[in-house]
């Protein structure tokens, strides 16, 4: 966070300033936050800010979008005509467990975890009599019941596929569908992040949760927000489009 001076040319008889807020990690697989906070300034300064920095960013390869801060997910309870558009994929997404081939789960079996270590062998008392063995033999070959070290590899396989989907991020089809359409990651909903019991996070402003993520199209025009498995709500950025002269319809 810092303070900005936004007369630099002195246009104003007044003080000018906002304040600034921006991400402190960039990762370009994401977007990069700005967040500007402003009180009793000239609106036209702020404005020219805006395109200023929008202008440098199309001359780096970059696309300033303006959004609102808070997630629109209740749009349809106050403004009617502003309303999200859910939409459903026919056929639902499977389970990420049915990806996972044997090869995959063999090698991240031991990868990890400390429960899973090579089974012990079991030796047999050489002095055993031999009516014994043979009795117990016979028990276990009529025994419809899986081999007590077939029990274990099964237990061992659902552990490690369980493992396995932990790593995997939440709605992993929907991303890649979204990324295939030429959507970029927004922000991350809430509960994808370590509860703050044990991750103790500080920011420097008054930081909203969001309850879906969201998705921005590299136009800027329009979020997506996964709200479930193969549900998305559709929002168009009127407050990017509205400012965007080819974007607005054209008098016949």
């Amino acid at each position: 966070m810092f303070k900005l001076d936004l007369d630099q040319q002195r246009k104003s008889t007044r003080v000018e300033n906002c304040m600034v807020h921006l991400d402190a990690v960039q990762n370009p697989m994401t977007c990069f936050h700005l967040s500007i906070n402003w009180l009793n300034c000239t609106n036209h300064l702020v404005d020219e800010m805006v395109q200023g920095w929008a202008r440098m960013a199309d001359r780096c390869g970059m696309r300033l979008v303006e959004a609102p801060r808070a997630q629109d997910t209740a749009l349809e309870d106050s403004h009617p005509f502003h309303s999200p558009i859910r939409i459903n994929l026919e056929r639902p997404p499977p389970p990420i467990e049915e990806l996972f081939d044997d090869e995959w789960i063999h090698e991240f079996q031991f990868f990890g975890d400390p429960d899973s270590e090579p089974e012990s062998s079991v030796d047999l008392d050489s002095d055993a009599d031999s009516d014994n063995d043979e009795e117990q033999l016979s028990q276990d070959s009529s025994s419809e019941e899986p081999p007590k070290c077939e029990q274990l590899s099964r237990a061992r396989r659902a552990r490690t596929v369980r493992r396995m989907a932990k790593c995997v991020p939440a709605f992993a089809f929907e991303r890649e569908l979204l990324e295939e359409q030429n959507f970029i990651l927004d922000v991350e909903a809430e509960s994808n992040f370590p509860a703050s019991s044990l991750l103790h996070r500080e920011y420097t402003f008054e930081r909203q949760g969001h309850q879906y993520t969201q998705y921005v199209h590299r136009s800027g025009t329009a979020f997506v927000q996964i709200c479930g498995p193969g549900q998305f709500l559709w929002i168009n950025n009127y407050l990017f489009t509205s400012h965007q002269s080819h974007m607005r319809p054209q008098a016949a």
